[in-house]
């Protein structure tokens, strides 16, 4: 518990900035911008839809009053909580951008390198993309258009086609030093073949590294020196796979057959 307290502030749900180069989005030759008119919102949660913009200007991920001659529609989807959904309809920008693929992590290799382990712990990013910072130049590529006004994304925004890319990348080079890590996209799975205690000792450096990249974990989504994961749709243990039970729900429930119609 000694561990968790001291790195206590990786599990606050706050949002930080990764240091170093910021975000360069690169437009492809004869590139043109693109421009919409806004999307309506609904009355029935237009107060919350301004909340959340506002929100989202605080935490320093959009700016707001931007002028520029890029501005991408955005729309608001309602949740179970009563608050809403920002999404920001990128495809129109997204053709307009030169992507640079880097690799994801197999399945099949993950289960390879995992077989044996003793303890894995999973850690996932909350909300990742907008840990990178965009350059100005990027910046104002990536605006949007509301029916109150434009703004632009500060951060590396959700929906962009590049952002798989450039944060698989930054990723691997922040983890590149660690041998019992896979890191898919905004996932961190740390696994070792030894003693709870030595899995504790690499957990501390894995948490060092991302209290020094201002990363933080959604406590949710995270499971601690576990000996049985779940991991890109499979439950990972000690002696293999095993279908995750949400999945496979449906098919214990169904009822038995009465006859043979």
């Amino acid at each position: 518990m000694r561990l968790f307290s001291h790195y206590e502030e990786l599990f606050s749900g706050d949002i930080g900035e990764v240091p170093g180069e910021k975000v360069h989005l690169e437009l492809k030759p004869n590139a043109k911008p693109y421009s919409a008119p806004a999307y309506s919102i609904p009355q029935a949660f237009y107060q919350t839809a301004k909340d959340e913009i506002k929100e989202l200007v605080k935490k320093r991920v959009l700016i707001k009053n931007v002028r520029t001659a890029w501005a991408s529609p955005s729309f608001f989807r309602p949740k179970k909580n009563c608050g809403v959904r920002f999404v920001s309809e990128l495809r129109k920008f997204n053709e307009q951008l030169v992507r640079r693929p880097f690799p994801l992590p197999n399945i099949e290799d993950v289960i390879w390198k995992m077989n044996g382990f003793t303890f894995a712990t999973c850690l996932d990013l909350n909300r990742g993309y907008i840990y990178f910072v965009l350059d100005s130049e990027s910046q104002k590529l990536c605006g949007i258009v509301l029916p109150w006004g434009n703004h632009a994304y500060r951060c590396l925004p959700q929906g962009c086609v590049v952002a798989i890319d450039v944060f698989q990348y930054k990723m691997i080079m922040i983890f590149s030093i660690f041998e019992d890590i896979i890191v898919y996209i905004d996932n961190i799975l740390l696994y070792t073949k030894k003693t709870f205690k030595h899995h504790l000792q690499r957990l501390a450096l894995v948490l060092e590294k991302l209290k020094r990249n201002n990363l933080h974990v959604h406590v949710e989504e995270t499971f601690l020196a576990s000996q049985k994961v779940d991991y890109l749709g499979y439950t990972l243990t000690p002696a293999g796979i095993e279908p995750q039970v949400k999945k496979i729900l449906p098919i214990l429930r169904f009822y038995q057959p009465a006859n043979k119609k």
